[in-house]
């Protein structure tokens, strides 16, 4: 009922000041009130008050005075040591947003005092509203030189090493703990050069080392920072380099304890990201010990495999990186995600593994890797398209996809590829076709992937004629009723085209003037077909 009161008086000041012209007069008013009410303890009043101040900052215009503005904040600082965190968290969320109203200069030269002690204190939420506006002065290169000379960045080194106090952020209301708002501005600093030459200078070593001190989940939480920089910067590889903290990351992958391997992996899996660093890792042999993990009987490779197998997929994805060299060097890679596929018992692993397969398929280097081991890439297709036709996973759309790219013929031509994508078709489940067309007529959200599958099957013989075997294909494929989308009808359409190209005079003429109906018609027609065939399977 307290409460409530205050609200009505809020309601009744925001209707009084809502009107007043003179922007300055009112927020000068305001803070007369404001401090009236802090100086008799009735804080709840004063935050209400400069909750109505806000409004007017919103709606009257950019004539606030900053020495103004300033001098509210200055009030409303000590009640924030009143420790009851529910009043210093709504204040802090206000307070945010009329800092945000303040130009960086005034903060850090007017405010840097009160930003520093905002740092230090004792409330999880006076530290976060600090470190939020550390952030928004850290994000600009030409406020980092006054950050520095004030000090402040040690603060959120400091603060990496904050344990989970599961505070609420203001407004939102998500459970976030200050050491997130911390890893943001240091995020921040890693970015840019200036930052990053902050960040691997002396002091910026010094208090990296003493947070990674702190444990081992503080030790991540400062590589963290480490690898942003060098997937942003190519320069700060070279300091990382240097500076042994990239020595210091990769000792971890010879740990006994399986959990700290784990997490050392997922480093690498980011690190391969940037093109200089996959140099710098293949150079410090990195891929040659994952390669020979995967091929060893370790019991615990089932955990470390899926972040390997990450790593290789990032490898495929490299415009410059040759896959067949790759390959050659560290063949177990490839062995290693055909033998998941066919063999292990973890979907989620099966799944990495096939869309590394699929990214194979889609490189004429990588439709290389797969020609030259024809054999093992049979045993994958007859494993996947068993599991699509007769599973139930939700990853069918990708399964669908790599399919389409290991069928794929290249820009290039490949003298062999035609011969040993026959021999693979006949590898695939006897009913993959059928279950294509189904798909393709009315499957959802497998539409598009089961058209472009055809699609690409249909530009090889054996394609076309595995397509005409299947009972009222034609049917179902005209048929427009379960084309909700335009991605749907564009795939559709393309295949119905490619269909009248590659069939021409193998049909009969009534399948041809269906066809060919449809494509005149355009994608978007939707004049329903009378198909003589049942559709029901």
């Amino acid at each position: 009922n307290e409460y409530k009161s205050y609200l009505r008086y809020f309601d009744m000041e925001l209707s009084r000041m809502e009107v007043s012209s003179d922007v300055i007069e009112a927020i000068t008013l305001h803070k007369h009130e404001i401090q009236v009410h802090i100086n008799n303890g009735e804080f709840f009043e004063a935050k209400l008050i400069l909750d109505n101040t806000m409004f007017i900052i919103k709606n009257k215009g950019k004539d606030e005075d900053y020495a103004l503005l300033t001098d509210i904040v200055d009030k409303f600082l000590p009640t924030l040591s009143c420790g009851n965190e529910e009043y210093v968290r709504s204040c802090c969320g206000t307070l945010e947003n009329l800092l945000n109203h303040i130009d960086l200069n005034v903060i850090l030269t007017m405010m840097d005092v009160e930003l520093k002690k905002g740092l230090t204190h004792e409330s999880p939420s006076v530290r976060i509203l600090s470190l939020k506006q550390l952030e928004r002065c850290i994000e600009s290169p030409d406020h980092l030189k006054n950050v520095v000379e004030l000090g402040l960045l040690r603060h959120a080194f400091g603060m990496l090493g904050d344990v989970d106090e599961g505070v609420a952020e203001g407004v939102a209301g998500s459970p976030l703990s200050v050491y997130k708002y911390a890893m943001k501005c240091l995020l921040a600093l890693a970015s840019y050069d200036e930052g990053v030459a902050v960040l691997y200078g002396d002091e910026g070593l010094k208090w990296l080392h003493e947070v990674m001190a702190v444990s081992e989940t503080v030790r991540y939480r400062a590589f963290d920072v480490i690898i942003h920089s060098i997937n942003k910067r190519d320069e700060a590889l070279n300091h990382a380099t240097s500076t042994g903290l990239l020595n210091l990351m990769l000792q971890d992958l010879e740990s006994d304890d399986i959990l700290v391997r784990m997490v050392a992996l997922e480093s690498i899996v980011r690190l391969s990201d940037s093109a200089k660093a996959f140099v710098t890792l293949n150079n410090m042999g990195v891929f040659k010990g994952l390669a020979r993990w995967i091929s060893s009987d370790i019991p615990d490779a089932m955990y470390t495999v899926p972040s390997v197998v990450k790593v290789y997929a990032n490898v495929c994805q490299k415009p410059g990186v040759s896959l067949t060299q790759f390959d050659e060097t560290y063949p177990e890679y490839f062995k290693c995600v055909c033998r998941f596929i066919s063999n292990c018992p973890d979907p989620s692993v099966q799944d990495i593994c096939t869309d590394v397969f699929g990214i194979l398929g889609s490189r004429l280097d990588g439709k290389e890797i797969l020609l030259r081991n024809s054999a093992a890439v049979g045993e994958v297709i007859r494993v996947v398209t068993e599991r699509l036709v007769c599973g139930t996973s939700e990853k069918k759309r990708n399964w669908i996809n790599a399919l389409s790219n290991v069928f794929g013929k290249p820009a290039v031509f490949l003298p062999d590829l035609a011969n040993v994508s026959e021999e693979w078709f006949n590898c695939c489940h006897n009913g993959l076709i059928g279950y294509v067309v189904k798909m393709a007529h009315s499957g959802l959200d497998l539409i598009v992937p089961a058209c472009n599958f055809l699609n690409t099957l249909i530009q090889y013989k054996f394609g076309v004629d595995a397509l005409m075997n299947v009972p009222g294909w034609c049917e179902k494929l005209v048929d427009r009723r379960h084309l909700k989308s335009t991605e749907a009808e564009a795939a559709r359409y393309t295949l119905i085209t490619a269909l009248c190209n590659a069939l021409s005079d193998e049909v009969n003429n009534e399948v041809l003037i269906q066809l060919n109906t449809y494509v005149r018609e355009g994608p978007k027609s939707r004049t329903l077909t009378n198909p003589r065939i049942a559709l029901e399977d």
